[in-house]
């Protein structure tokens, strides 16, 4: 679909594309302020437990987040939601106590629902200390045996079409899949234990996920100069909401190119 703008409205299509691409700009993390940054969400998902910056054990700097569960069953997270489906770049350093019997030490990467279909939930296993990844298609495979104990660091990538774990910088798995995720779960599960982690870094991918190749087919080229991608854009004058597009300017025409609206 195709629907020509005029450059009025220019000014406000773009402020509304900054303020998406704000929202979604790169993260970094290691949790060496006093408190836990505001970028994070403590969540009791079952149980009781508790999130804290403590000084055990750090990768770098002086101190880490720690997240504990005192109880069978319990399940603590510090989580982050995006305000829209994206791709891109997940990383964190995993404390290895390699000790048996303390719970799941998680990673979860999810659109919708946690521990539903659709996610990606790396793990250190609480009986045999490999590594595991569940998919969103419900598989379980192990990536890695156990490891020494210690920091190791985990890398998950989404990009349109694949998805990519790494452990210690070494490719472990990798998926055909188109997987936009909204949030990340650094989590603690199921027996009474504390998970470690470190140096947090979110990167978003340069490709936005509400761009399909419909859109790209109608004449936008994503990446190219003068093309940006939007997303839930009011067209006030018609009174519709855009699910997604991009805008190609084209001399002093806007084009605005949807596969969509409400």
């Amino acid at each position: 679909m195709n629907i020509r703008i005029a450059p009025t409205l220019l000014l406000n299509l773009l402020l509304t594309v900054c303020g998406s691409a704000l929202a979604q700009q790169a993260y970094t993390d290691k949790f060496e302020a006093p408190t836990i940054n505001s970028f994070w969400t403590i969540l009791d998902y079952a149980g009781s437990g508790s999130v804290n910056l403590d000084t055990a054990f750090a990768h770098s700097g002086t101190q880490s987040v720690q997240v504990n569960t005192v109880s069978f069953g319990g399940q603590e997270a510090l989580t982050h939601s995006f305000p829209s489906p994206l791709y891109g770049t997940v990383s964190v350093w995993v404390y290895y106590s390699n000790a048996y019997g303390t719970g799941y030490k998680q990673l979860d990467v999810f659109n919708g629902a946690a521990f539903s279909s659709n996610d990606y939930l790396v793990f250190i296993d609480w009986g045999d200390l490999q590594t595991y990844m569940r998919d969103s298609n419900g598989a379980t495979s192990v990536l890695v045996p156990p490891q020494s104990t210690g920091w190791h660091q985990w890398t998950l990538s989404s990009v349109s079409g694949g998805v990519t774990m790494k452990i210690d910088n070494v490719t472990v798995f990798t998926q055909s899949n188109d997987f936009a995720f909204e949030t990340v779960n650094l989590q603690q599960c199921c027996l009474a234990g504390s998970a470690f982690f470190d140096d947090f870094k979110f990167t978003p991918a340069t490709q936005s996920p509400n761009c399909s190749n419909q859109i790209t087919a109608c004449g936008c080229t994503l990446g190219a100069p003068g093309s940006y991608t939007v997303e839930n854009i009011l067209y006030a004058s018609q009174g519709l909401t855009l699910k997604n597009g991009c805008i190609d300017i084209e001399g002093s025409n806007v084009n605005l190119y949807t596969n969509g609206y409400d």
